[in-house]
């Protein structure tokens, strides 16, 4: 069964014996707020000058004690360089990069492909499936595309093929069922189908999870190409619209009109772009806990030292609105919501130097660094001071 349930948030940091095994990576960023749910982003990348060979590999067996203190103390330094290199960013508030990619590119699949029988002529036949999104929200339609070919000298080359599709759910006994037969429509060497979701009345009904299946019959062999996708009925957070921005403490504050519908956790998640909408500067992606439902006002903040080392002045416009209801309750651990691009949403004109471009900092990061201080110092001394 495919799992789409997200991974729970970390529990907050402990402190962990000094070992050299537990040095060898950074630690979890700590919880915020009681109940925060921020999860620590990746290292971008490592400027520590240690050995590589201690940092990256396996200590050979036969090292001293002096020997495995100085690889523990060389693990340490480079771990702590990753965390302040990395923490020149809050969490919440990032450059727009690859380690960001999946938030900007949120609603893409990769496509499901492989080989799946051998032609008469003993060619390997392959299928693929690929849907044009991850999330519909209600009215929204997907799009599946299905090829089948065989490779001749790195070409595709279209094979005869039958191909139905079908939508699945989760049952009451934790097994696939089919709620719905969709037709797929021959497009050249392609099959072509699409469905809305929030049409499907098993769908419409309650949240489930679900897959996409096209069945490609072909040589004589049928195959099941499978994806998963996410779906919501029903609105569960409407952004309404613009409420304004400004620069607070030298980041730019986005505020939004919201309808909120639920008072679980809501996920946002924005990426801040340049005013042609072509150039991604920074994300934002954090939590807002609604103590009340209604129209009310939500604030996203893009951090001013990401902006201004853009070098790419407003005013910058709002992409890739979406999140998700952190839901504790039933089988379903997350109901998406997205607001569309257009029509889009357009900051003030800003220069890009008017933002700070000052590291971040907080207490939580700097007990974290106290606390490598601590490591560095009970390792090569042997105890705690």
């Amino acid at each position: 069964m495919i799992a789409l349930r997200r991974a729970a948030p970390p529990a907050a940091d402990r402190a962990a014996p000094v070992q050299v095994a537990a040095l060898d990576r950074a630690p979890a960023r700590p919880p915020g707020p009681a109940g925060d749910m921020r999860v620590a982003r990746p290292a971008t990348r490592a400027s520590a000058d240690v050995d590589t060979t201690i940092v990256a590999g396996g200590l050979p067996p036969d090292l001293t004690e002096d020997e495995l203190v100085q690889a523990a103390v060389a693990r340490l330094a480079h771990t702590e360089a990753v965390y302040r290199e990395t923490m020149q960013y809050p969490v919440w508030s990032r450059p727009a990069d690859a380690t960001t990619q999946h938030l900007t590119a949120w609603n893409q699949l990769g496509p499901r492909s492989q080989p799946f029988t051998r032609t008469p002529d003993a060619r390997d036949l392959h299928g693929e499936l690929q849907l044009d999104r991850m999330f519909a929200g209600p009215g929204e339609a997907i799009t599946a595309t299905v090829e089948v070919y065989v490779d001749e000298d790195g070409q595709r080359r279209g094979y005869p093929a039958q191909v139905q599709g079908e939508i699945q759910m989760v049952g009451p006994d934790d097994e696939w069922i089919t709620v719905a037969a969709i037709p797929f429509v021959a497009d050249g060497p392609r099959w072509t189908a699409r469905f809305e979701p929030a049409q499907v009345a098993e769908l419409a009904a309650a949240p489930h999870d679900v897959q996409f299946v096209a069945w490609v019959t072909a040589a004589d062999h049928t195959f099941p190409f499978e994806s998963p996708f996410r779906y919501t009925a029903q609105p569960v957070f409407d952004v309404v619209g613009w409420a304004g921005d400004r620069i607070v403490d030298g980041s730019l504050a986005v505020d939004l009109d919201v309808d909120v519908k639920s008072r679980d956790p809501v996920r946002i998640t924005a990426t801040l772009y340049d005013a042609a909408g072509a150039k991604a500067i920074a994300v934002f992606d954090d939590y807002v806990r609604p103590t009340a439902l209604g129209r009310q006002s939500v604030r996203l903040t893009f951090f001013g030292r990401a902006i201004r080392e853009a070098a790419v002045d407003g005013p910058y416009r709002i992409k890739a609105l979406h999140g998700f209801i952190k839901l504790f309750d039933g089988d379903i651990a997350e109901r998406f919501w997205q607001h569309p691009d257009d029509p889009s949403f357009v900051t003030r004109p800003y220069r890009a130097t008017d933002f700070a471009g000052a590291a971040f900092d907080d207490a939580d990061t700097r007990a974290h660094l106290d606390q490598y201080q601590q490591l560095d110092h009970d390792l090569r001394t042997g105890g705690p001071r």
